[in-house]
């Protein structure tokens, strides 16, 4: 128990510089909802977060929809994943935000352009947003103001699709806002399988298990299924 705790210690107290030879700080790590809402900002270094000492900035998520807010120019809807009923008199949530980052930051008066998603995995809500005011981002060129418009259109059929019921996988980087955490989403997907949560949910347990709890250092091959 006390190498154990000592262990603990020493991932937690691992330097900055180490992070980034983690190759968790750059995959999109796969957690129920209860596992993300339990990761630790890292003070003073927006973007990071801590899972058992080990950095991670991009996650996967995945739920079901269960309430769809649409108005002018985004799209609000919320995903269960199964634990939205038990979790109503209490209900902590994951934010998530999705937006293309272009080479200059938006301006804030474009930030009713967007799709507001919650997905629920079981373990917990995951509220999302889907920004789609791509085309109003400076254009440095005719190319990139087609590559932008180009962007928009497709937001705007992904979020069209969204509707009650659906399975969602989401994808994205992590991020805080009114200290809570959100993902700012890369990628949204409906899943038609209707086996993929279940199986969704097994993986994430088998990655935490034999990859996510580990010391990097201690990984010294990859991952057999």
């Amino acid at each position: 128990m006390a190498m154990e705790g000592e262990s603990s210690k020493a991932r937690g107290s691992r330097p900055c510089r180490e992070w980034e030879q983690d190759p968790l700080c750059f995959a999109h790590v796969r957690l129920l909802a209860f596992d993300l809402l339990a990761l630790r900002p890292v003070p003073h270094m927006p973007g990071y977060f801590l899972r058992r000492g080990r950095s991670v900035r991009q996650v996967e998520v995945m739920g079901i929809v269960v309430t769809v807010d649409r108005k002018e120019r985004y799209l609000r809807f919320t995903c269960n994943n199964g634990t939205l009923t038990k979790m109503i008199s209490n209900l902590k949530y994951i934010s998530c935000t999705s937006f293309f980052i272009p080479d200059v930051a938006p301006s804030p008066v474009h930030g009713d352009y967007l799709c507001h998603v919650v997905v629920d995995d079981g373990t917990g809500c995951v509220p999302c947003i889907f920004w789609t005011n791509y085309a109003s981002f400076p254009a440095t060129s005719p190319a990139k103001g087609l590559e932008l418009r180009s962007r928009q259109e497709m937001a705007i059929a992904t979020t069209a699709k969204v509707k009650l019921g659906d399975l969602l996988r989401v994808q994205g980087r992590l991020n805080t806002y009114t200290n809570q955490i959100q993902v700012t989403v890369a990628s949204l997907r409906t899943e038609k399988d209707p086996n993929a949560e279940v199986l969704h949910w097994v993986e994430c347990m088998r990655l935490a298990k034999c990859c996510y709890d580990l010391d990097p250092s201690l990984q010294k091959r990859p991952l057999v299924p």
